[in-house]
């Protein structure tokens, strides 16, 4: 309550002074003249403070020299300015300056007022022995307490370490001056050395690395920095300062009134005066005021004045995976911040880490962060080693998160290449924890990892270290050994010689077979049936005119809202947009036509159904030699989604959607971690925990998460196309004779992204297309059609060595069959008039179907409930012959001569799906048991 009490107040004088926002910083300017703030009753109370130290400072001491100067800069009947108040951080803070801009004026809390009353005996000792040469603020006195009646009652003062506003007396502009703020591993991730697009960081900010040749060419300034840092830890040997800042000030010298080229120490800090270039750096150490009480073990129970949120902050890097605490040995890290800083040979290294592709404002270099982060905690583990299990990090488990640590700060490598990038040469003492950290389990399971990627069946799967393999992969093998020589279900089986539409490991996933519990009765639920053409195109216009284009998921992909307040649109979201940042060649946006330099008529994206194969399964096929997934049980799902230009812009509401987005165009994937990592962030600040997205996340919850309704104020599709010209793919009644060459575009993107992916080969007898390596693959590209209002929007679904269910196929028109109407025909209502009245026979490019249907519940919410209820709208098509299990008034579709198209006769019978269910006693490719196992192998 006290802490919101401050906020309040704080907000309370910003309202009586009048405010200036500036969003950046969530800084508010402020007016001098003020009932809530008496600004010449701070200058009294000030002048009265420090003339109380110069009284009792001993004569030709620092602490009196200092008071004199601090009294000359509050002369009496000058005035306070330049006012702030600054809302961020954890310390909500007022901010002023002497007139002269030499010392800076701060409120401060009562933690901050006891912090200040602890180090400033011990800091003015030892600023009169060394302060000429330290880097430590300038505190010319204690805590000044305020004699106002406003809400603020302690202040401090110290020197204004901006050289460009003490020598000129007016504040820095930010086109002459740059400002970094850098706290070394605290801040690991986020920019602040390496830079981000738009704000140049630490060794970017500096004319050809001037700053940092300087510093390593001066031993003096490592011997001040050590020293500075070993006083701050001598004040408490329990508590440790944390959360201070080195401050780095780049400004043209021609400003300063001291000229003079090289490096020295000037009384506030450090001063650099460039020989070479125009400018001169300034840099010092601020805001001590912060303690962790260094022996704390639970999350509530700091010692005075150490706070708890410090302890919170320092143990979130268990949740990080970080070898150490964010905070642990925070001096010693500044440190070795500084020495990283010094460092011209690591300095040439960062900036040789180019991401050209990072071209969003505010976005990092993942390579370099990646860099800094190593050297900075590389350097720590080499000194300490495991320090997970001690107060104040706790860990319950210290090995396995300190080996976890060590395994993320070496980017998932066990071999951890990039120590010997970050350091010449690698410190003994890490190379020794690395050399260890290859004992660990995951480790080893990694290297069988990498040669399971390397083998094309099952089959060879027990040459690897049997004592890791779990008994299930016997058991796959043996009952794959069964099925393909008992029950003549060969892998890959080719069905009357026609296009692959039986896989031989039987047809299908789980998830999909338990999507029809009919398939025994030989009856589904439902049947669309139309009139005639115009009735086709009928129903075309009411999609299109009624329906809100595409379902909010699709819009929770794109449009990534600034203000997340810590949590994500949907758990369908989380997954996908953690996939795309892991994973992000999965992932490909294909524009049309091609050369449309910008203004494209639709955009085409490829990307995992991550509701039929695990991902990081996706993920390492996609990047070895030689492919395995393609052989395994259920196949490989892609979809392929049809988005209009409006859609991938955010320009698809009425009302503009009344958020502020960022918006994700599947091209840059470190916005996308940014967003991810801000939501992560936010979480955390509000003390919750986070939720990983993992196998078991993607398998149980992910899909329960996807938000299939559609936002009033969405447009439809008739709308978007009277906006933008260009028009709306709702389903596949929207393709026309002008749409072919997009179609034929689409079918060959589609074999070379699955050839170049998961290693396609095709039949050259293919109708689909042709790869560079022939071979027995199969691939089905086909829609879903007519759509539920959950699913529409056209997407292709592209399935690889994948069977596709009986049933299924009955609501499924395919690419070819649509390519090849379209060569003679405008449009393809004929194609399905046809279909719906004699049925389609199997061909090479697409199997047996008898006419549309088998699509359930989902279609019956636009023809049988309101709002929509097309049943009774006399629109020449309707939803007919329901099924219901437990009403057998209902007996549904008869589509009895549909199963022996699929099934070998005499092998399978009517009930085809009994193989299905034999693979399911095994670990199948899509069951649980088959996951665990896969998860295990791969941790």
């Amino acid at each position: 309550m006290v802490w919101v009490a401050a906020i309040v107040m704080l907000h309370m004088v910003a309202c009586c002074l009048g405010e200036r926002e500036e969003f950046a910083f969530r800084t508010v300017t402020i007016h001098r003249r003020s009932n809530a703030l008496d600004l010449e009753t701070l200058a009294i109370d000030i002048r009265k403070s420090l003339n109380e130290t110069v009284h009792a400072a001993q004569d030709g001491s620092w602490l009196m020299e200092e008071g004199r100067r601090a009294l000359a800069s509050f002369e009496q009947g000058k005035v306070l300015h330049n006012i702030s108040i600054k809302l961020g951080g954890l310390s909500p803070a007022v901010f002023l300056t002497s007139h002269d801009r030499k010392y800076i004026v701060k409120s401060i809390d009562d933690n901050e007022a006891k912090v200040l009353d602890m180090l400033w005996p011990k800091l003015k000792d030892h600023m009169q022995t060394h302060g000429s040469e330290s880097l430590l603020p300038r505190y010319p006195t204690g805590v000044i307490q305020g004699s106002s009646p406003g809400p603020i009652k302690a202040w401090s003062i110290f020197r204004n370490v901006n050289a460009y506003e003490v020598t000129t007396g007016r504040p820095a502009p930010k086109e002459k001056v740059s400002v970094l703020d850098t706290k070394g591993r605290s801040q690991l991730g986020q920019g602040y050395i390496g830079g981000k697009v738009g704000r140049p960081g630490f060794y970017d900010v500096q004319d050809n690395l001037e700053l940092t040749q300087a510093l390593a060419n001066n031993g003096d300034v490592m011997t001040v920095v050590n020293r500075d840092m070993e006083f701050l830890e001598s004040v408490s040997s329990e508590m440790t300062f944390v959360d201070f800042s080195l401050l780095t000030i780049k400004q043209p010298k021609d400003e300063l009134s001291s000229g003079t080229p090289g490096l020295a120490f000037d009384n506030t800090g450090l001063l650099f005066v460039s020989p070479v270039s125009d400018f001169a750096y300034s840099a010092a150490f601020i805001d001590l005021l912060s303690l962790m009480d260094n022996k704390q073990t639970e999350n509530t129970g700091a010692r005075h004045p150490a706070q708890d949120i410090f302890w919170q902050r320092n143990r979130k890097a268990l949740e990080f995976h970080h070898p150490l605490g964010r905070y642990t040995f925070y001096p010693e890290a500044m440190r070795d911040m500084f020495a990283m800083l010094a460092d011209p040979q690591f300095a040439e290294a960062v900036q040789d880490e180019k991401d050209p592709e990072f071209t969003e404002r505010g976005s990092v270099s993942k390579g370099r962060e990646d860099l800094i982060a190593m050297r900075l905690l590389g350097t720590a583990v080499a000194r300490h080693g495991n320090t997970l299990g001690d107060p104040p990090t706790v860990s319950e488990d210290p090995q396995i998160q300190f080996a976890r640590g060590l395994y993320n700060m070496c980017l998932d490598d066990c071999d951890c290449k990039i120590a010997d990038k970050a350091f010449k040469p690698v410190p003994t003492a890490l190379r020794e924890w690395l050399n260890h950290l290859r004992q660990f389990e995951f480790c080893k399971k990694n290297k069988d990892l990498a040669r399971l990627t390397k083998m094309k069946s099952i089959g060879p799967m027990t040459d690897i270290s049997g004592n890791d393999l779990k008994h299930e992969a016997n058991d796959m093998e043996q009952t794959l050994a069964d099925m393909k020589f008992v029950r003549k279900c060969e892998p890959l089986t080719t069905f009357q010689h026609q296009k692959q539409f039986f896989n031989g490991y039987c047809p299908f996933p789980a998830n999909l077979v338990n999507k029809f519990p009919s398939f025994d009765t030989g009856n589904c639920d439902g049947q669309v049936v139309f009139e005639n053409e115009t009735s086709v195109a009928t129903l075309r216009n009411i999609y299109n005119d009624k329906i809100q284009s595409n379902p909010v998921f699709i819009d929770d992909l794109i449009r990534l809202r600034k203000n997340t307040l810590g949590h994500f649109e949907s758990r369908g979201q989380q997954l996908e947009l953690s996939a795309y940042a892991q994973f992000p060649r999965l992932y490909n946006m294909w524009k049309w036509p091609e050369d449309a330099d910008g203004d494209y008529s639709v955009g085409v994206l490829f990307a995992p159904n991550l509701g039929y194969n695990m991902l990081h399964h996706l993920g390492i096929d996609a990047t070895a030699p030689d492919k395995m997934l393609k052989n395994m049980v259920g196949g490989i799902t892609y979809l392929a989604w049809f988005l209009h230009p409006l859609t991938l812009s955010a320009q698809n509401m009425k009302d503009g959607g009344g958020e502020d987005y960022e918006l994700n165009n599947w091209e840059d994937p470190a916005k996308v971690k940014m967003y991810i990592r801000r939501i992560e962030t936010e979480k955390l600040m509000m003390g919750a925990s986070l939720e990983n997205v993992n196998v078991n996340f993607q398998r149980t919850k992910a899909s329960s998460g996807k938000i299939m309704t559609r936002p009033k104020e969405q447009m439809t599709g008739t709308e978007m196309r009277q906006k933008s010209g260009k028009k709306y793919y709702s389903t596949i009644m929207d393709f026309e004779n002008s749409d072919l060459q997009l179609l034929k575009h689409v079918r060959t993107k589609v074999i070379q992204a699955f050839e170049s992916l998961h290693g396609l080969a095709l039949p050259e007898d293919c109708p689909s297309g042709r790869t560079t390596q022939t071979g027995q693959d199969a691939i089905l590209l086909y829609f879903h059609f007519p759509y539920a209002l959950n699913t529409n929007t056209v997407h292709l679904h592209a399935r690889m060595n994948q069977g596709i269910h009986p049933f299924e196929a009955q609501y499924s028109v395919f690419l070819d069959d649509i390519i090849n109407h379209l060569e003679h025909h405008e449009n393809i209502y004929g194609l399905i008039m046809n279909r719906m009245r004699q049925g389609q026979d199997a061909t090479s490019r697409s199997p047996f179907a008898q006419g549309f249907g088998c699509i359930g519940k989902h279609l019956a919410e636009l023809f049988e409930n309101e709002p929509f209820k097309w049943n009774e709208k006399g629109l020449g098509v309707t939803f007919v012959n329901r099924w219901k299990a437990a009403d057998p008034s209902k007996p549904g579709w008869n589509v009895t001569e549909v199963v022996p198209h699929y099934c070998p006769p005499g092998d399978c019978g009517k009930k085809c799906l009994q193989c299905d269910a034999l693979t399911n006693k095994h670990p199948e490719w899509g069951t649980d048991d088959e996951h665990e196992f896969f998860r295990d192998l791969m941790m």
